[in-house]
Formats: C-alpha cells, structure tokens, sequence
C-alpha cells in the first residue's frame, strides 16, 4: 500500500517524489523507462528549479555532476538581431542561477534523490 503513486520520474515527478517521501508519505514512482534514459530537451534549469534543488539539498551535488554553470541567455533572430537576459545583476555569487545538463543526467540525479528520500 502506497499512500501516493506518481506515474512519470521525469523532473515533475521524482521532485514531487522526494518532497512527499520527504514529508513521511510512502510513494510508489513509476516510469515506462529505466534510468539514466535520454529524454530530447533544451537541458536548460532556470534560477526557479534551482531554488528547488536548494530545497531539496542537491545543490552541492548540482555543482558535481557534468553540467555547465549558466549566469543569461541570448536570444537572437533570423537577422542577427539580439537580446541578452542576465539571470542575475549579481555575478559576485559563487553557485550560478542557472544551468545546462543533459536530461539524462540532471533526471537521473533528481530520482536518485527521490529513491534517498524513500
């Protein structure tokens, strides 16, 4: 008996896993495929998922997986027009905003958490 069954172990899914499971729930999370797995993805984890790695105390284990520290993004058109977005005005800060990570990777991390956290 569970008291919550997830079905999907992507980023949503294992998150809400390892909160519930966290908070004393026994939850059963479910995916069609075995992990790591490739999922088609920008990789991309912006400031808001990053202060929900913080929550979850995987941001040191963030800054040891293969990743790549993102402080902006650009945008450009098809006629070189461009916008840069800084994620913060602060670059003094010692972990980024944001990052890039193969979903693979930064999903496989997430569930990982999620089995931890039971």
């Amino acid at each position: 008996m569970y008291d919550v069954v997830i079905v999907g172990a992507g980023p949503g899914g294992a998150t809400n896993a390892a909160f519930l499971a966290k908070a004393g729930l026994k939850v059963l999370l479910v995916d069609k495929t075995a992990f790591p797995r490739e999922k088609i993805c920008g990789d991309a984890i912006s400031g808001k998922s990053v202060n929900i790695l913080q929550r979850l105390d995987l941001a040191g284990r963030m800054q040891k997986i293969d990743q790549m520290a993102s402080w902006g993004v650009v945008f450009s058109g098809p006629g070189g027009d461009q916008v840069e977005i800084p994620f913060t005005r602060s670059f003094e800060k010692k972990a980024p905003p944001g990052y890039v990570c193969a979903r693979d990777v930064f999903d496989t991390m997430i569930v990982e958490k999620a089995v931890e956290a039971g």
